[in-house]
């Protein structure tokens, strides 16, 4: 049934002349959570999310990111089986960001199916198994996360390393090399093992601290994606 579902929308949803905790306990009554359960469960879910000094107030002396995390607890006060968030993250800040990150994270441990939207590929990257990338309003891609990211793999290392650079200027296994501050970011020529690059390193005399493969963040991704399509 429909209260079984939490619905988070993107547009602000609360009435701005009601108090936080009258209107929680309202949310929840109006998904079937009454009594002596919707108040513990608005009183959990205020001291969860740091608001309990808030509770007397009204939502419109409330800042957007507030009013975020109290649109929040309304979408989950019952906790529901499947959760609904557009654009969860909107108007918070990174310790908020972190904060909601950690209850959906939660909720996923729990077997709750979670569907969301976000601009923060980073926050995606981290909550979902599975995606869909749109762009303009059409699918640009789906697949589970680890697929989507594999079928895009890059032959790229990046290291860290004292030495090596006959290595790094050889064309025949590095194609191209990025240096960011003290690191180095090689494509590799196409076909060669990154197991070679590190043994040639090696055999130079390298000193070497990190070695490890590039992995295409989603971000990279999205924009080869839809670059490629335009």
């Amino acid at each position: 049934s429909q209260d079984r579902i939490g619905y988070l929308p993107e547009e602000r949803g609360l009435y701005r002349r009601m108090r936080i905790s009258d209107q929680l306990l309202f949310f929840a009554e109006l998904k079937d959570c009454k009594g002596r359960a919707a108040k513990e469960a608005v009183d959990r879910w205020l001291e969860r999310m740091k608001l309990v000094e808030w509770k007397s107030k009204k939502a419109e002396a409330l800042s957007k990111g507030m009013q975020q995390k109290v649109q929040f607890i309304a979408a989950v006060i019952h906790d529901p089986d499947v959760l609904i968030l557009d654009e969860p993250f909107s108007g918070l800040d990174p310790i908020n960001m972190e904060l909601l990150k950690e209850i959906v994270l939660e909720f996923k441990a729990a077997g709750k199916t979670i569907i969301f939207s976000t601009h923060v590929m980073e926050l995606a990257e981290k909550i979902c198994d599975d995606i869909c990338l749109i762009n303009r309003s059409q699918k640009v891609l789906d697949g589970s996360l680890r697929d989507v990211k594999g079928s895009f793999g890059r032959n790229s290392v990046a290291l860290r390393a004292e030495g090596g650079d006959g290595v790094l200027d050889d064309r025949s296994i590095v194609a191209s090399v990025k240096r960011q501050s003290d690191e180095v970011e090689a494509l590799l020529a196409d076909g060669v093992d990154p197991q070679i690059v590190l043994e040639r390193l090696l055999e130079s005399g390298a000193r070497i601290t990190k070695f490890e493969l590039v992995e295409p963040t989603l971000h990279d991704i999205f924009i080869e994606k839809v670059s490629g399509s335009a």
